[in-house]
């Protein structure tokens, strides 16, 4: 979809897949992994852009998907899991970012990126949950002729966060596991065309 003189596009995009005989990774009480089939499983959602150019300088970005990944026929253990959403599967992500490009510094740029991942159940048995993250990063840049040079920094406000956290439970005992993200880091780069 195109919009305003073609200075606002919006992109979306509906899908839904029926898997049968998937095979899913499952934690087990000794903290190890193994492969299971899930036998059925659903996968529904949207997927949406849309990108805002006001003035030439400046371009605003923003994508997201809203999904759902349930158990449809699934047995392990003894444990009827249908109807569940699946482990580490968040319902929600977004990537936004606003670009500026300054006419009077013909080749340079900075932006400001916004990552965000929703909650999601930590646990096949939707009994534990995370709430996701936000992460900021900003990037700068300049290209002249045939170099380039940026530098950006991650995690800019130098947030403490999980990027994939789970769960296991034996004997009533929940032994969790968090992958830590990235602290504040920058980089430097140089290119050549």
């Amino acid at each position: 979809l195109s919009l305003l003189e073609n200075k606002l596009y919006a992109d979306y995009s509906a899908y839904l897949m029926n898997g049968t005989d998937e095979i899913i990774s499952v934690r087990l009480p000794d903290n190890t992994s193994e492969p299971e089939n899930a036998g059925a499983t659903r996968h529904m959602g949207l997927e949406y852009g849309i990108s805002y150019m006001p003035i030439p300088d400046l371009l605003f970005r923003a994508g997201a998907t809203d999904a759902k990944h349930t158990y449809v026929d699934y047995v392990s253990g003894g444990v009827n899991y249908d109807g569940k959403d699946m482990e580490t599967a968040p319902r929600f992500f977004a990537n936004a970012e606003i670009t500026y490009k300054p006419h009077f510094i013909q080749g340079g740029r900075i932006g400001l990126e916004w990552q965000h991942i929703g909650k999601y159940h930590m646990d096949n048995l939707n009994e534990y949950t995370d709430n996701g993250y936000g992460v900021a990063n900003v990037r700068l840049g300049y290209d002249r002729n045939h170099f380039g040079i940026w530098l950006n920094a991650l995690n800019v406000f130098d947030k403490y966060y999980s990027v994939l956290s789970t769960v296991s439970v034996s004997n009533g005992m929940a032994a969790y596991d968090y992958r830590l993200g990235d602290p504040r880091a920058f980089t430097v780069g140089l290119s050549y065309k």
